[in-house]
């Protein structure tokens, strides 16, 4: 996946125009491979049903690839701020179909995996670090599905001991409002990478329902 997403998260100013515009056009346009109207079509002609349309179009990690959820979430939280910066149907059309494709890829008990909420007939679990990201990405929608995810992330918060997963529970929770008051991560958590430790920092900053990701 090229770093459009993460790229269009840094303030346009620092980045510079030109490069901030191809990082949020490459959003815009790029979506996983099932919302194609070409893998569309042949799924058609194979006479295989339950293709997904643009409607809930997401990103992939890597272009051409299926989506998850992953990149689908840092590209929605991109596309919010630029949408606030610069109000645009296309830009706010764009984020809201890969919200639904985040609402309709939620686990049954809660949250988020990979991006597949079941297989082989059984419900799969999720997993703290997406439906820390999940959260963040939904900031400001109401839906049961919304509900739950709060609820899940809040027993991670509880029993997580990944820096990563409890830097993305605390900015998604802290994005609905949910997050504990004072609440401080448990003793021993080791941060060993530069993205670990940038995103403590910014977890670190962020107020109830505030976050830095749309400032």
């Amino acid at each position: 996946m090229r770093p459009g997403a993460a790229v269009a998260l840094v303030p346009h100013d620092r980045l510079g125009d030109r490069a901030h515009a191809g990082a949020i056009a490459w959003l815009v346009r790029t979506c996983g491979e099932e919302s194609t109207f070409v893998y569309r079509l042949r799924q058609w002609l194979l006479g295989i049903s339950g293709a997904a349309g643009p409607e809930t179009a997401a990103w992939p990690w890597v272009t051409g690839s299926a989506a998850w959820v992953g990149p689908s979430c840092v590209a929605i939280m991109a596309l919010q701020k630029e949408s606030l910066r610069r109000p645009s149907a296309v830009i706010r059309g764009r984020m809201e179909a890969g919200r639904r494709f985040l609402l309709t890829r939620a686990c049954a008990e809660g949250g988020w995996n990979h991006g597949s909420p079941a297989a082989f007939g059984r419900d799969l679990p999720p997993y703290p670090e997406t439906t820390g990201m999940g959260l963040a990405a939904l900031r400001g929608v109401r839906s049961p599905v919304v509900d739950r995810a709060l609820d899940r992330a809040a027993s991670f918060l509880r029993e997580c001991r990944s820096a990563d997963a409890l830097n993305w529970l605390r900015l998604g929770l802290a994005a609905h409002g949910r997050l504990p008051q004072g609440f401080s991560a448990p003793p021993g958590i080791e941060r060993r990478t530069l993205p670990e430790n940038s995103l403590d920092l910014l977890a670190a900053s962020a107020k109830n329902g505030e976050q830095l990701f749309w400032s």
